[in-house]
């Protein structure tokens, strides 16, 4: 930051000049009026203030102190310092002081705007009082600010590069036309303590009780090396409607022993901590005060968090003490006045407090049997002191305003401008409210800081970007929560070894948290195209944004930011999207969007131009999507409800999508990859032009969870085949919980079992059936989109079938869990049932022929890499290559026990010719095997994507040991069926075509035929 000091003189001749226009100014608006009052009021002294003054501007030099004294007893409204009459300008360079505070404006027969307000100094509004903290011996003080002072301004122009220090429970009220608060600093009590002592304190809401143990207690038995039980009362439950008080257990707890001796051996103090920490993300430690008698135990919680804005590690300590010594016996009794036992205490800072090594855990053997209590001794009527504390970042609960509103908390600052507000590098702090309403021109650079508990937020911009960065602070550094505290003392005596026994113990319970989010009730931002929020938002009443375009932020950790990303965390269920983003067209999400509700992004009549999703989307009852264009690479969650998109381009890539309900997508082109879908019910997929995965096994998709007992439900459906593309990447698993029964509809093609039905035909990569019932109340019903006796197919390359569906629960050729219409069939490449065990051929045409065996594809799923004895590596088909009963290649041997098990392209050794055989004509050879059928195409241009049948040849040939052979191809079809006889060996097959001036390019396909030994 570049800053510059400006010679006294220079700074003078400018605070003149500024003082001389403010008195034109004034001159010009009031000039009928000067007569009657004094033209300018200048200090450059020890001013002090009692009565009227009357002064058409007052300007308080540097190195003056204006001072006010005010007329106590009467409210500190009444004694807040008015500038009477005919004042319109205000200019402080020096010191302004008032114990009770300020307020500016005009009054002439009632109050009015002034004309203007100048700080470039200090003003304190507030008294000042000493607080002392005594933890463990160690004396803690700070200066504090008090009372209720305050500030109220009502001018023109407003302008504060200075600072505004105000009472924690008073009132910063600034009105104006153009409120410029570049550089300045409005803070209350919270956040002077915190320049004074270097620590922020959070507000303690404390309650105990004192008494009597009305119960004989078992130590021994109450107090267990991993749990504790207190008598009474008891932790985190209320009295009972009878006014009972029973004990609580305490599961998880870490015990601390300290034995002290007075150096005789007949006098022992043990001192014990329980202590349960229900957040493990808070460390703490146990100290107990050193000497004999030292009644003191102190217990340090450390708070430790990344600063996103600068990426620095910072800490907060806070600490509870206890001295029971101090406040037990008869004057905890006769101290306690309904408030807080007198015997614990509260402290917090970000500075460590020195209290030596901490104790670490042990829960040791003092009478044997590995307890340190005397077995079966009861105690009765001792003391005991209880206290549960609240901690809050207010300095008073919501619970005690008017109407719990916020709005009337004390300590609160309020600015509101009606045609300009500047916060740029701006400071505020401190208060328990903060209203910022600016909704015509707000500027902020984005470094300003700002923090407060509860705002109101009401800004906006009628031309360019309205931006939300650093605006608000996403989370206090202050503990939030809860801890309670459980002690009391007993003696016992030891009179086999004459030892006297000390004990005392203080159970506690802890729920503190380091950092405190902040809060919005409303959230109304304004901008004629363009939002962005950078800033966490938490609106528990209204969030109105008015714009066409909205961008929420990722930030990464130490770029200046004060949030992490940009998030709008809408936590009232009457709040509904679409009436709070009228206008939106463009949504890009690059931070983070939660709501309890059903969350519509756009609607049948005006859908979004495009929706955009790298971060995360929570809406608790369900999400629908309605844009031209969706994009999601990030997490969405639809909670209880469904998750709809109906869009013309889908695209999801590297995201996450989970949901209780069912997942719908309807568009032209549906593009997913390396996407998690987790539904708890049905998936409709309807994309007329492309679905497609891009081929890559990176897609993982469940639906069918939250099912169990519906008994008729939907499962997968794709109502209508895409022009192109498949799912041989994707993953689905459809179990189908007990009790219900899911129907499966699928548009795909019938091509029969071949190869050509895996390819632009919505083919899928593994489908999992896991009927987790038995039939017929828990199974699938697969169902196609055909009539008139025509019929679907869904081709998968790896079909998984468990539990119920699986094949040991067949029964004969059936699988009794897996019904079929009569027009749909399911043809898979491999099938796996229940330890990975492959039953591709067992399967083959079980369920009346709707289940059926493609043994010919090789997928990601289905296929294996085999090396060839001529050193080849291929790609075939796992369960054929793994049969015991097939002979692919027809050479007698079955495939589980031959090495080149499956005739592939590397041995057909396709080979060209040039013959002199009249006429000139060129030889086409290639191997063949027993049983396989072979096919000839050509083209005459290799740019041509058509290869044509080529039949212009009238006999092919071959050679069985016995010499050249021959067979005719009468029929002139392009295709001939292999001579040799099985088993044979694979041989040579050729034929000829004669040489003309037309190219011929030649493809040979030779399709072995599955034969099953004898």
């Amino acid at each position: 930051m570049l800053s510059f000091q400006m010679p006294s003189s220079c700074q003078a001749i400018f605070r003149r000049s500024f003082v001389l226009l403010v008195v034109a100014l004034v001159m010009l608006l009031r000039a009928d009026a000067q007569a009657q009052v004094q033209g300018t009021f200048e200090n450059g002294g020890l001013y002090t203030y009692s009565g009227n003054l009357n002064a058409t501007n007052i300007i308080n030099d540097e190195g003056g102190t204006f001072s006010v004294t005010p007329a106590f007893g009467t409210g500190w409204l009444a004694d807040l310092y008015q500038a009477w009459h005919y004042t319109r300008g205000l200019t402080n360079f020096g010191e302004m002081d008032s114990l009770t505070g300020f307020r500016y404006d005009t009054l002439i027969s009632q109050h009015a705007e002034a004309s203007s307000f100048y700080n470039a100094s200090i003003i304190n509004c507030g008294a000042f009082s000493n607080a002392v903290f005594l933890v463990q011996g160690v004396t803690v003080s700070g200066l504090l600010l008090g009372g209720y002072g305050g500030i109220q301004v009502w001018a023109t122009n407003v302008f504060n590069s200075g600072t505004i220090n105000i009472g924690a429970d008073g009132l910063g009220r600034i009105y104006g036309q153009n409120l410029d608060f570049t550089r300045g600093t409005v803070s209350m009590q919270n956040a002077f303590l915190e320049a004074l002592t270097q620590t922020n304190t959070s507000t303690i809401y404390a309650t105990g009780q004192v008494g009597v143990n009305g119960a004989n207690w078992y130590p021994d038995i109450s107090l267990l090396p991993n749990s504790a039980t207190s008598a009474l009362p008891p932790l985190f439950i209320p009295q009972d409607q009878a006014g009972n008080l029973p004990t609580t257990l305490l599961p998880t707890t870490t015990p601390y022993f300290s034995v002290d001796d007075d150096g005789t051996g007949t006098n022992k103090i043990v001192r014990m901590v329980f202590l349960q920490n229900d957040y493990t993300n808070v460390p703490y430690n146990v100290y107990f005060g050193s000497g004999f008698g030292n009644g003191f135990t102190t217990i340090e919680w450390v708070g430790s968090y990344v600063d996103p804005a600068s990426g620095n590690l910072q800490t907060q300590y806070f600490y509870m003490t206890e001295d029971y010594v101090q406040g037990s016996s008869t004057n905890l009794l006769a101290n306690y006045a309904g408030g807080v036992p007198n015997n614990y205490g509260f402290y917090e800072t970000n500075t460590r407090l020195l209290l030596g090594v901490p104790q670490l855990s042990n829960y040791p053997s003092i009478f044997g049997l590995n307890q340190p209590f005397p077995p079966g001794f009861p105690v009765n009527g001792d003391i005991y002191s209880y206290v549960n504390a609240q901690l809050a970042v207010s300095t008073v609960s919501t619970n005690s305003v008017v109407n719990g509103a916020i709005t009337n908390l004390p300590g609160r600052i309020e600015l509101v401008a009606s045609n300009e507000l500047n916060l740029s590098l701006s400071t505020l702090n401190g208060m328990n409210y903060l209203l910022l309403n600016s909704t015509n021109n707000f500027d902020d650079d984005g470094q300003s800081l700002i923090s407060s508990p509860y705002s109101d937020v009401y800004l906006g911009r009628t031309n360019g970007t309205m931006m939300v960065s650093n605006l608000l602070e996403a989370n206090i550094p202050i503990f939030n929560g809860a801890v309670q505290g459980w002690t009391t003392r007993w003696f016992y005596t030891d009179t086999n070894n004459g030892i006297n026994y000390d004990y005392r113990v203080l159970l506690v319970e802890s729920g503190l948290n380091p950092e405190s989010s902040s809060q919005q009730q409303d959230v109304c931002l304004y901008s004629s195209n363009n939002i962005t929020i950078s800033d966490t938002l938490n609106i528990f009443r209204t969030c109105y944004l008015n714009c066409t375009n909205l961008l929420l932020t990722t930030n990464a950790v130490g770029n200046g930011a004060a949030s992490l990303d940009g998030e709008l965390n809408i936590w009232d269920p009457a709040m509904f999207w679409a009436s709070s983003t009228p206008r939106l067209c463009n949504l890009t999400n690059n931070g983070a969007i939660r709501t309890v509700t059903q969350t519509k992004f756009g609607s049948p009549a005006m859908p979004y131009f495009a929706f955009v999703n790298t971060g995360t989307v929570s809406n608790g009852a369900g999400t629908v999507i309605l844009a031209n264009d969706v994009e999601h690479s990030g997490f969405f969650s639809s909670g209880s409800g469904s998750f709809v998109i109906n869009s013309i381009y889908t695209t999801m890539t590297n995201g996450i999508i989970v949901g209780a309900g069912s997942f719908t997508n309807t568009s032209s082109i549906f593009t997913v990859s390396n996407t998690v879908i987790e539904m708890g019910k049905a998936m409709t997929i309807t994309a007329t032009n492309l679905l497609t995965d891009g081929g890559t096994t990176n897609n993982f998709w469940s639906l069918g969870t939250a099912n169990g007992g519906l008994g008729i439900a939907t499962g997968l459906i794709l109502p209508i085949l895409p022009g192109a593309g498949d799912l041989l990447g994707t993953t689905i698993t459809n179990p189908a919980v007990a009790g219900t029964f899911l129907n499966e509809l699928w548009a795909g093609k019938d091509y029969g079992a071949v190869n050509a039905g895996f390819h632009n035909n919505a083919a899928i990569g593994q489908l999992i059936l896991d009927a987790q019932g038995t039939a017929p109340h828990t199974g699938y019903f697969f169902s196609g989109t055909a009539t008139n006796g025509a019929t679907n197919a869904i081709y998968v390359d790896c079909l998984q079938i468990h539990d119920y569906a699986g094949y040991t629960h067949r029964s004969g050729t059936t699988l009794p869990t897996l019904t079929f219409n009569t027009n749909l069939v399911i043809y898979y490449a491999q099938a796996l049932t229940d330890g990975g065990i492959s039953v591709a051929e067992q399967i083959n045409h079980f369920n009346g022929n709707h289940l059926r065996w493609v043994p010919t594809y090789a997928g990601t799923f289905s296929g294996t890499n085999l090396v060839y004895p001529n050193g080849t590596t291929n790609f075939v088909n796992a369960a054929l290559a793994e049969s015991p009963d097939i002979d692919s290649n027809g050479n007698g041997s079955p495939n589980d026990e031959d090495p080149a098990r499956i005739f592939v392209p590397s041995e057909l050794n396709f080979t060209i010719t040039l013959t002199n055989l009249p006429p000139k004509s060129v030889k086409l050879s290639w191997v063949t095997v027993a049983n396989g059928t072979n096919y000839v195409y050509y083209r005459t241009n290799l740019l041509s994507p058509t290869w044509m049948p080529f039949n212009s040849f009238k006999n092919f040939y071959y050679n069985l040991g016995s010499g050249v052979m021959s067979g005719t191809n009468a029929a002139h079809t392009n295709w001939f069926a292999s001579p040799l006889p099985y088993p044979s060996n694979p041989t040579n097959v050729w034929i000829y075509d004669t040489v003309t001036n037309m190219p011929h390019f030649y493809q040979i396909v030779v399709q072995p035929w599955l034969t099953y030994p004898n």
